[in-house]
């Protein structure tokens, strides 16, 4: 039979010879990807690895550098706010009523100075002034070298009611070579109450309109 002569058997031959790298070439493509699937998480892990830690020493870098500026900025602003908020005043709110708002203040850096102060009555604006009255009891106790230190402002007609009135007064103070002026408290704000009289008939509800004209 022709399928049995030499060159059939040369052909099936080659065939067999030709198909047998296919075959390898396969078998080895399919060991090379099982050593790839091998070894390629293994990197993959190891490196992922690598990149966690180094993120996470960024990070720690990242917060250390974010405190050390946070407490070197409240460090700066205590700093100049002592040097410039924060002045030597002292002093004291005594009395606060429908007659008066008296007290005293001292600048310690200046004991032989007149500080100028300002009420304020629920917080409107009602007069300024400089703490220039008699008060010997400031002198005794060595917070001056004079006994002119206190002041005392008249309270301007309120309308009566049933809720308390706040009186705060505030010691005015220059800072940063002298060209800003700040406010600062003098003592607490005290509260007193205003009942109906003669003082006060007919006073506007917005009594603070009046003091500005």
């Amino acid at each position: 039979m022709a399928s049995d002569t030499p060159e059939a058997r040369r052909r099936g031959g080659d065939l067999e010879t030709h198909a047998s790298p296919r075959l390898s070439v396969s078998a080895s493509g399919e060991k090379d990807a099982n050593q790839e699937s091998r070894v390629g998480p293994a990197a993959h892990d190891e490196k992922s690895s690598l990149t966690a830690r180094g993120g996470e020493r960024l990070s720690k870098f990242l917060i250390g550098k974010s405190i050390t500026e946070t407490l070197f900025l409240v460090a700066l602003v205590s700093a100049f706010s002592y040097a410039h908020f924060n002045p030597r005043l002292r002093g004291t709110l005594d009395v606060a009523n429908e007659r008066e708002v008296s007290g005293w203040v001292v600048d310690e850096a200046g004991p032989d100075k007149r500080v100028e102060v300002e009420l304020y009555i629920d917080g409107h604006f009602v007069a300024r002034r400089r703490a220039g009255e008699w008060r010997p009891d400031v002198l005794a106790a060595g917070r001056a070298v004079s006994a002119n230190h206190g002041f005392a402002f008249e309270t301007p007609p309120l309308p009566a009611r049933e809720a308390e009135y706040e009186a705060s007064v505030f010691a005015a103070h220059e800072w940063i070579d002298k060209q800003i002026t700040g406010l600062r408290i003098v003592g607490k704000p005290l509260r007193f109450k205003v009942q109906a009289g003669a003082k006060n008939v007919g006073v506007r509800e917005d009594w603070w309109e009046d003091l500005e004209h």
